[in-house]
């Protein structure tokens, strides 16, 4: 039976989480699939275009995840729910690599990942509690990448050991960004 796309992608990840993104090799893919580099590389032109269509795949699967946890209903709570999941997914991870691991990773993928899983969510909460009510965000888009550094910000110091947990500390700084009403002019 032929390796599927999918296949390839999701054994690429296993790899990733395992041994991180640099240590992480088409070799070991095909090896452990039991297929050529020519049926992987006839997928992927290359192990970067592999890395962002397996962390495309997993945001789908990690979303449908988060989201079927989440209890709150109203954009605020939610919002909040989602920091301290995603913060509690990252040290799981993080305790899982070597120190520092996910962070040797290259910046354009680490931002692709981001890209791919937690703006999206983020500005869907954004945009829910606008119309809600509960939000004053003009700007949804730029709102979400200030949140989106906040949170790489508390991500970094987590994997970093800087702090145990600074969920709280982001958490705070998000909602203080999104629920701010500034005068009107």
């Amino acid at each position: 039976m032929p390796t599927t796309k999918d296949e390839i992608a999701r054994c690429f990840m296993g790899q990733v989480a395992r041994f991180g993104y640099r240590r992480s090799n088409v070799d070991d893919v095909a090896r452990l699939l039991r297929v050529s580099k020519k049926t992987i590389y006839g997928h992927y032109p290359s192990k970067e275009a592999l890395y962002d269509y397996a962390v495309g795949q997993w945001a789908v699967e990690q979303r449908a995840r988060v989201d079927a946890q989440m209890a709150e209903t109203t954009p605020t709570g939610r919002l909040r729910e989602m920091v301290g999941l995603a913060f509690a997914d990252a040290a799981a991870g993080f305790a899982a690599t070597s120190p520092g691991e996910a962070w040797t990773q290259p910046p354009e993928l680490l931002a692709r990942a981001n890209e791919h899983v937690f703006a999206p969510w983020i500005r869907d909460v954004i945009v829910a509690g606008n119309e809600a009510g509960e939000f004053d965000v003009p700007d949804p888009e730029l709102t979400t990448a200030f949140c989106m550094a906040i949170a790489v910000e508390g991500m970094r110091q987590l994997a970093e050991g800087v702090r145990d947990n600074p969920v709280d500390e982001v958490t705070a700084a998000i909602l203080r960004l999104v629920t701010l009403n500034p005068a009107k002019e």
